[in-house]
């Protein structure tokens, strides 16, 4: 039975707005987009129960507007965020209700519930899920406005095949606590090959190729001021069915971090055929 920890989260705080030319009907939501980490498999997550995080809709309209809250895998939703793969199925991922309705100059706030299946392959994991807001309001065009949100399920030290998958980097998180600064220390991070075939797979520095780096950070840390802080191989080869290791290396220079600061570093591992993953790195300086 899995354990009960916190679920932990952040946002992004803005709002997604959608229009249309009056007096058709706008809508307004936030937050734009939600991370929620140690979900535990087997377990019934009430969002805001536990991070205090539920959606808002907001009605700038001088009439009461309804709209109906839905679930979605997001490729049928545009892109989403780098490193992370689609939720197996939306449903593990529901709203208090299937519509609401917001008052002339009002605002309503919607809880939503997460609930993944119990499985060793669901531990380790990097998902996206959808939640789309829309509807055709009387008097107005059909508008929609979806609000991303990355789960990060709890961390295991060794890999479980995904049905389906290509690959499984393990432990989720890879934790250095208690760094010493001037003196380096390593750990290992797993990836199961789950292909038919050998692989060769890329490592490389997931948040240098995003446009919004703190929308992958967990609340409290910072990214790793410096490359040279952190080392790992640039690939990894890997037969079918193999489980290979990747050493990576923390020194954080004497003088360069407070004792207490936490620092994150995501490192992308990249195969030849399919989306990316990544292993989340956190550290904290030894007080």
């Amino acid at each position: 039975m899995p354990r009960r920890r916190a679920l932990c989260a952040a946002v992004l705080a803005l709002g997604a707005v959608c229009s249309a030319p009056a007096p058709a009907a706008s809508l307004k939501v936030g937050p734009a987009r939600i991370l929620l980490q140690e979900v535990a498999p087997g377990r019934a997550h009430d969002v805001h129960a536990e991070t205090g995080v539920q959606l808002t809709i907001y009605n700038e309209d001088d009439v009461s507007r309804t709209w109906l809250l839905t679930t979605h895998r997001p490729s049928g939703r545009g892109e989403w965020e780098t490193g992370y793969g689609e939720i197996p199925d939306a449903s593990w991922c529901r709203f208090e209700t299937p519509q609401v309705t917001v008052p002339p100059g009002d605002r309503v706030r919607v809880k939503f519930f997460l609930d993944i299946p119990d499985d060793p392959a669901h531990y380790n994991r990097h998902w996206v899920v959808t939640l789309g807001i829309g509807g055709a309001p009387t008097g107005g065009v059909g508008l929609a406005a979806n609000v991303r949100v990355q789960i990060e399920t709890l961390s295991r030290p060794e890999p479980v095949p995904s049905p389906g998958g290509e690959m499984t980097p393990a432990p989720g998180t890879l934790v250095f606590a208690d760094l010493v600064p001037g003196t380096p220390s390593t750990v290992q991070a797993l990836l199961l090959n789950d292909a038919a075939d050998t692989r060769e797979f890329i490592l490389s520095p997931l948040l240098d190729g995003v446009r919004d780096p703190s929308a992958y950070l967990t609340g409290g840390h910072c990214r790793l001021p410096e490359k040279g802080w952190i080392k790992y191989p640039e690939k990894v080869r890997a037969a079918s069915g193999e489980t290979v290791q990747i050493p990576v290396t923390l020194q954080i220079p004497e003088g360069a971090a407070p004792a207490g600061a936490r620092f994150e570093e995501l490192i992308l591992v990249t195969p030849p055929k399919a989306r990316p993953g990544f292993v989340r790195v956190r550290a904290t300086i030894k007080n």
